[in-house]
C-alpha cells in the first residue's frame, strides 16, 4: 500500500483535531513569551525592584 494513502486512511477528525491544537498552543505561546517579554518581566530596575511595582511598603493591612 501506498504510505501517503495509509496516512490519509488512519488521519481522523479526532487526531486532526488534536495536532491543530497543539500548533496552535504552540503559536500562541511563543507569541506569549516573546523575546521582549520574558527578559522584560526577569530584569530589575536600579532600585532594586521590578519595573512598574513601587519601591515604598503598600499601605494596606487587610484585604477582603
Amino acid at each position: 500500500m501506498d504510505p501517503i494513502q495509509q496516512y490519509l486512511q488512519t488521519q481522523t477528525r479526532r487526531t486532526f483535531l488534536a495536532r491543530s491544537g497543539t500548533g496552535f498552543g504552540a503559536a500562541a505561546l511563543t507569541s506569549l513569551l516573546n523575546a521582549e517579554g520574558v527578559s522584560g518581566a526577569q530584569k530589575q530596575s536600579a532600585t532594586g525592584g521590578l519595573p512598574g511595582i513601587p519601591h515604598f511598603a503598600p499601605k494596606a493591612k487587610r484585604a477582603i
